[in-house]
């Protein structure tokens, strides 16, 4: 009885307005069920004894109860009959609304007149004997139902979410970094600034999302989301759009709005196929890591764009269910370098032209006579297919085709690449108990001319990736451990990681590992470790199979040699929940070249330590700062290099 009273008072709070009077002498108004059983008073719901008392600790009897259950549905139709009064009614033409969206918090809902209509069932012996006619009263709960029903299509016609972040970013360098004139560059690739100081220069930047999703039909629904702020890049960044904050690094000198997605998406039936899901307009897609997904440009805020792998695109992606497969495909254009129109996808062999700290006073690629490949896609499509076979193994097949073109003069036998072909294949399949096996393979093809590009450096057999692992999860302790290779020229437009700095790192293999445990409720360790040497040698010369042949070619510097390059790459770090809302964040990045044969090891390390709180429900803080410490020990007659970051998110969810 007890709980089925809480659920009419919780109902009849809904459209609640408390009174300033005391209507029980025996319920102050500093009691804690003064606001529920003035409501109850106010809406005419129980009337309380003669004696002017409530009787709160009184058990209430079936007969009462069915009372109030017959005052309350005139309550509700009225309450109903007002908001029908006030709703706008849907149109069927474009119309620009200049009010505020309805207040959904406060409405009565379906799911509450069901209740009341199980409550008048429950007591309908008790609600006959005051002689009220419980049919008729079912018939008017029916017609209430109707009533909330078109208030709820009308609340959910249009839909408005979104999310925006202040981010305030600093850097500076060390004394002797300053004097050589030399800086490292964060986890994103950027440089320091050449200043002592931490906050001279800070610099600001605001981006704002607003997701709109509009009912057009029954089935099909329009779908935008607008980008407002100076957090995208409006301006070349060393011949590249690729970087937020702005131009040039920096921050832009304008707030940029733009639609960064506008699709519509519905069902579309094709006969005896079935029943196909399809978006057309401006949105996103991706696959696989080696296949495509968008590169994360920004390691240190947490900004959906930069960070869910999402290729923005505009054409036309569908998906459908054909027997055992699952069929997904796209085919579309993608951004110019304009910074509220996204980022824009490159098919690349090396994502980043200077992948090592180690160049902290050279610029390098990864062998001097093989440049990276780093095109921009100006279109392209897709198709995916997945499906379960027997012992729940799920398979998934991949071919990406992309028209490329060069970015910066990107030559191989004196063509320039002009399209990009990637296959690949994924599985995933559990062994036994938590113990689990994870594998992709993909394999890309660059052409010029229609042709196969190839030379003396570039054998077609040296394009592949392998990626392999086991995993373990038990809950609070999940590892994994495996095995991988990316050949040197190996592209795609995705994104499989990266070691440092190095985005998309190619030419290493060698074994991975990584642990998370969590220790109780408030502390959680994770650590991953490492150890790569490289697929080909800077000294050596391959022919069109990838076998290697003599090398007329005597010069050599610090790469090119016959022997290996190694890298050794480790991280550690924990979480530890100071209270509910905040934690503490401490963390270690550590990349260690090796020429072997050579006691010079250069070293790059990333000291990090952040602190973040969630301030409500829909609002979160983030601090960091980090310590990018470079030591050369001679291995390119460079300098060291010091640098130190700061950066703040300041995000509200609505």
């Amino acid at each position: 009885m007890k709980r089925l009273m809480a659920g009419i008072v919780g109902i009849v709070l809904i459209t609640a307005v408390a009174s300033a009077q005391a209507p029980f002498a025996d319920v102050p108004q500093d009691h804690w069920a003064y606001d529920s059983v003035n409501t109850l008073a106010e809406r005419g719901l129980v009337n309380g004894y003669p004696d002017g008392m409530y009787g709160g600790k009184r058990a209430m009897t079936r007969y009462e109860f069915a009372v109030v259950i017959a005052r309350m549905i005139p309550t509700l139709e009225e309450y109903i009959r007002t908001e029908m009064r006030t709703a706008t009614p849907p149109t069927t033409t474009p119309e620009v609304k200049t009010t505020p969206p309805t207040d959904t918090s406060n409405l009565v809902t379906k799911g509450d007149l069901a209740a009341v209509r199980k409550l008048v069932d429950e007591f309908r012996p008790e609600i006959s004997m005051l002689r009220v006619d419980v049919d008729g009263l079912k018939k008017d709960l029916a017609a209430l139902e109707g009533r909330v029903s078109v208030l709820e299509d009308e609340v959910n016609r249009v839909k408005i979410t979104g999310d925006m972040s202040i981010i305030a970013r600093a850097t500076k360098l060390d004394r002797d970094s300053r004097h050589d004139e030399v800086s490292p560059v964060d986890l994103d690739g950027r440089g320091f600034n050449p200043t002592s100081s931490i906050i001279d220069p800070a610099e600001i930047y605001y981006d704002m999302d607003l997701n709109i999703k509009g009912r057009v039909s029954e089935h099909a629904t329009a779908n935008a989301t607008l980008t407002i702020g100076n957090y995208l890049g409006v301006n070349s960044h060393y011949g590249r759009w690729d970087y937020p904050y702005g131009a040039a690094g920096r921050a832009s000198t304008f707030a940029e709005v733009g639609v960064y997605k506008a699709y519509i998406a519905t069902p579309l039936p094709l006969g005896p196929l079935g029943m196909a899901k399809v978006e057309v307009g401006k949105t996103g897609v991706q696959f696989t890591p080696y296949t495509l997904k968008l590169v994360d440009y920004d390691s240190y805020t947490n900004i959906a764009k930069t960070d869910n792998g999402d290729i923005v695109m505009t054409g036309i992606k569908g998906s459908m269910k054909l027997g055992p497969f699952g069929v997904m495909a796209y085919a579309g254009t993608h951004a110019t370098p304009i910074g509220a129109s996204g980022y824009p996808v490159f098919f690349t062999t090396n994502f980043t032209p200077r992948p090592w700290n180690m160049m902290a006073s050279h610029a390098m690629a990864l062998f001097p006579h093989i440049e990276p490949a780093l095109q921009e896609v100006d279109q392209s499509a897709c198709v995916h297919l997945t499906t379960k076979l027997p012992l729940n193994i799920k398979l998934g097949l991949t071919m990406v085709e992309a028209g490329i073109q060069p970015y910066w003069n990107s030559e191989y036998n004196g063509k320039d690449i002009k399209r990009g072909e990637v296959y690949g294949a994924n599985m995933a399949m559990p062994l036994f108990g938590k113990l689990g096996m994870t594998a992709e393979f993909a394999s890309s093809r660059m052409t010029a001319d229609d042709k196969m590009f190839a030379s003396p450096v570039v054998p077609r057999k040296l394009n592949n990736a392998y990626d392999g692992k086991l995993t373990f999860d038990a809950g609070k302790l999940a590892l994994c451990a495996g095995y991988k290779q990316i050949d040197p020229f190996f592209g795609a437009p995705g994104s499989w990681g990266k070691i440092g700095s190095w985005k998309n790192p190619t030419n290493i293999r060698g074994f991975t590992g990584a642990v998370n445990y969590g220790i109780g409720n408030r502390l959680k360790l994770n650590g991953s470790y490492s150890e790569y040497d490289s697929v080909i040698r800077g000294y050596d010369s391959y022919d069109y199979e990838g076998d290697i042949v003599a090398s007329s070619d005597s010069s050599c510097n610090y790469l090119e040699t016959s022997r290996d390059t190694g890298i050794t790459h480790y991280t550690a770090g924990l979480t530890f929940g100071l209270t509910k809302a905040t934690s503490l964040d401490l963390g270690l990045e550590t990349v260690e070249y090796e020429r072997k044969g050579y006691d010079s090891k250069p070293k790059e390390n990333y000291y990090t330590v952040g602190l973040g709180s969630q301030m409500g429900k829909n609002s979160s803080v983030r601090v960091l700062y980090q310590i990018v410490d470079y030591k050369d020990h001679f291995f390119t007659d460079g300098y060291d290099a010091k640098g130190n970051l700061a950066v703040a998110q300041f995000q509200v969810k609505f």
